[in-house]
């Protein structure tokens, strides 16, 4: 059974999902496995094949084979237990966040731009999501989009994540004060120079990330 779903998710994976964000469900069917990774609290990278679940929970664990063949390899890794995972292109980093406004328990979190401040996906099951039907003419990508909303993470380092659309309610505040470690742009943000204001936070956090990343 496993050798099946591994030729059809591995021919998925290589041609649809390098992007590492974006979800092709139309392709990816749950209960399929995919190659994988799991990287360990000590650093070590464990190669395997992780089964394909629902978006939300592969936020709260992994069904991991390290043998495609051996259902005794079996595994459920919790995201307290190790660093993070990816698989489909997708790469997930355990972090404090589970959906509220307090740092909350790890869980795992779908990474959209890794720097020293880092973008992260979170998704939450719709209000109505037991009695969702998908439209007529709905692809399923579409449809699961309707069925997991999702909202944009942001933290720094090991520091307390945070909902973008809050941290740009008061940007000048709130960023400037995260971005402390580099003060001219700090500065910047704080006196709402042109070009470092809440509409260019993407940009900003390019920014930041890029001066951080060349002092290594």
């Amino acid at each position: 059974m496993f050798s099946v779903a591994f030729m059809t998710v591995f021919f998925c994976a290589t041609a649809f999902g390098q992007d590492g964000v974006e979800w092709f469900s139309d392709e990816f069917l749950q209960g399929g496995i995919y190659p994988g990774f799991v990287f360990e609290l000590k650093g070590d990278t464990t190669k395997g094949f992780i089964e394909y679940k629902s978006r939300t929970d592969m936020q709260n664990k992994v069904v991991f084979y390290r043998d495609l063949n051996d259902k005794k390899s079996k595994v459920i890794i919790k995201p307290e237990t190790v660093r993070g995972y990816k698989v489909a292109g997708k790469e997930y980093r355990a972090i404090h966040y589970s959906g509220g406004l307090s740092a909350g328990p790890v869980k795992f979190l779908l990474i959209k731009k890794v720097g020293r401040i880092s973008l992260y996906t979170w998704f939450d099951e719709a209000d109505n999501y037991h009695t969702m039907r998908k439209g007529s003419y709905e692809t399923q990508a579409a449809y699961e989009v309707r069925l997991y909303p999702s909202k944009e993470i942001v933290a720094k380092l090991n520091e307390k994540p945070i909902e973008l659309s809050l941290l740009g309610m008061s940007y000048t505040k709130k960023f400037s004060e995260m971005t402390a470690d580099y003060p001219e742009f700090s500065k910047k943000v704080a006196d709402e120079e042109e070009g470092y204001g809440s509409v260019k936070i993407y940009e900003n956090i390019d920014e930041y990330n890029k001066y951080w990343a060349n002092k290594k």
